[in-house]
């Protein structure tokens, strides 16, 4: 017999929205890197479930053979008899899965193991297979959340809105804060697939959110009170034709900065405007302020703790502080 094993299947997406007592399901399926087809060793992750549950057995559409090519096998060892045809609507994995030849061996039937218990298959099988009684299980809701974080940081907008569809408070918060790192409005002719569905009240949020935490990042770059003045610009010699707002033990002054740092802050305003979320780190103004053409005293000012360090830190906290309306 052919046994294909399917390892470590550990960035599934599957989210379901239910609307009008009608089931949307995306699905989306990709392999480990380390996924192998004909093999006879697999290291899946230990399934979570109870301790000592009850057997489980498939039911129809998944008890016969009849009619089935492919098995999927559960973690805890139970065949679900499905149709090849059906899978690869669904999986572009599976679909180039069944089209591979296989080794040649007594029975033509492939065996694909997974790493989900067979109640957890179960539930996600109904989801979109033809001829089934729909489950509706909460217990696969803190399952169904977990894959859908791990997309975070590739389709924050698709996160937040299916998150904001099924109320997931903590999910559709995670997913806007990591969209903080990407702009909201692109030269784009098509509107996302994930944006249909979304309330205009849910994108109102988004937007607002985004905008305010630009606002946050800007007036945290503009007014430096947090940042007691560098005393190495007084002797400075470079050229000087802005000031900026700082801080002493006693109250808030204003003074002449460099053209070089008054530069290096307003190109970063200017991106965290439009990704208040980006890391300042690693943006190009940063190595630019580094090769300025500065003076000796102006050498002595530690850019590398204030672009690396203080101004990151203050960022973060004020962007904290801003609240997404759910």
């Amino acid at each position: 017999m052919c046994r294909v094993v399917f390892m470590a299947l550990t960035d599934r997406h599957f989210a379901s929205n239910l609307e009008n007592n009608v089931l949307a399901v995306y699905v989306a399926w990709r392999p480990h890197p380390h996924t192998h087809l004909c093999s006879t060793m697999s290291d899946p992750a230990p399934p979570i479930s109870s301790p000592n549950p009850p057997p489980f057995f498939p039911t129809h559409p998944f008890d016969s053979t009849v009619g089935s090519d492919a098995t999927l096998r559960s973690s805890d060892g139970a065949d679900f008899h499905i149709q090849r045809a059906v899978l690869s609507l669904v999986s572009p994995v599976f679909e180039t899965m069944f089209t591979l030849p296989q080794a040649a061996s007594d029975s033509t039937i492939p065996v694909v193991e997974l790493t989900e218990t067979s109640r957890t298959l179960d539930g996600a099988l109904r989801l979109f297979y033809p001829g089934t009684t729909l489950r509706l299980d909460a217990n696969l809701i803190p399952t169904a959340k977990q894959h859908l974080e791990k997309f975070h940081a590739t389709r924050p907008l698709a996160v937040y809105a299916i998150a904001c569809r099924h109320q997931w408070h903590d999910v559709a918060v995670a997913a806007a804060r990591e969209g903080l790192k990407h702009p909201l409005r692109v030269p784009d002719g098509q509107t996302p697939t994930e944006m249909h569905g979304m309330t205009a009240a849910a994108y109102y949020n988004l937007l607002q959110y985004h905008f305010l935490c630009g606002e946050t990042a800007k007036k945290t770059l503009g007014l430096l009170e947090w940042l007691a003045y560098p005393t190495e610009f007084d002797v400075c010699m470079c050229a000087k034709t802005e000031q900026m707002t700082f801080t002493n033990s006693t109250n808030s002054t204003n003074h002449w900065v460099p053209d070089w740092f008054s530069a290096y802050l307003n190109g970063i305003r200017d991106v965290l405007l439009r990704t208040p979320g980006k890391d300042v780190r690693t943006l190009g103004q940063f190595s630019r302020a580094l090769m300025a053409d500065r003076c000796h005293n102006c050498h002595q000012f530690d850019l590398v703790s204030f672009g690396q360090s203080q101004l990151p830190a203050r960022i973060a906290a004020a962007l904290s502080k801003v609240e997404l309306i759910f």
